[in-house]
């Protein structure tokens, strides 16, 4: 299991880069920013769960992670909206998501 410091307001490029060992990962609260291909290559991963602060997503951060499935987010769906996600991040795109939060209207 990775835990990562509610501390982190950045994860960097590459940081988990072909951790093939990773089934899930929790991105702590304070996190705005996940670099480019931070998580490329976890080809384990299945559950990615984002806080409602991340506004930007980097190119390939969660390339060849083919078995993500559900993504958990704490924000609306008008918030995941707005995230600026990089070219080939699919896998996490094309995932059951879940908002926490309902978008207003």
């Amino acid at each position: 299991m990775v835990s990562i410091a509610d501390s982190v307001r950045c994860i960097g490029a590459y940081a988990f880069y072909d951790c093939t060992r990773l089934p899930d990962i929790t991105i702590p609260h304070n996190t705005t920013v996940i670099g480019a291909e931070a998580f490329s290559g976890c080809t384990r991963l299945t559950k990615v769960t984002l806080p409602a602060t991340i506004t930007d997503i980097g190119s390939m951060a969660f390339a060849f992670c083919p078995l993500i499935e559900k993504v958990h987010y704490s924000g609306s769906e008008m918030d995941w909206n707005n995230i600026q996600i990089g070219n080939y991040n699919d896998h996490l795109i094309n995932a059951k998501r879940f908002c926490v939060k309902k978008s207003e209207t």
